[in-house]
């Protein structure tokens, strides 16, 4: 038998996480993002890049003159229903760019 590396092929997620939370906190956050997800993600926190695209922003607070395909504003803590919307998005921007 052989075993085909899907990974390979799919294209990796970009999210933007802006959060009112302190840094240390973003990134142990920008990990739980990516370990609760079964697609290639990348997370950038509070950090924007010009000519940066992003297929998902999500944020605990308020932030202007960004673009995005798909927005997620959350509680400042993300509860378990914040968790299921974002797994549910991710899905819909897999498909869209696989």
């Amino acid at each position: 038998y052989k075993y085909i590396n899907w990974e390979s092929y799919m294209k990796t997620i970009e999210i933007l996480l802006i959060s009112s939370f302190e840094r240390n906190q973003q990134e142990m956050l920008a990990q739980e993002i990516i370990n609760r997800t079964k697609h290639i993600a990348e997370v950038a926190v509070n950090t924007i890049e010009h000519g940066q695209n992003y297929d998902l922003i999500i944020s605990d607070t308020a932030f202007y003159e960004l673009e995005a395909s798909f927005l997620l504003f959350w509680e400042i803590y993300p509860m378990e229903s914040d968790w299921a919307r974002l797994r549910k998005l991710i899905a819909i921007i897999s498909d869209e760019i696989n």
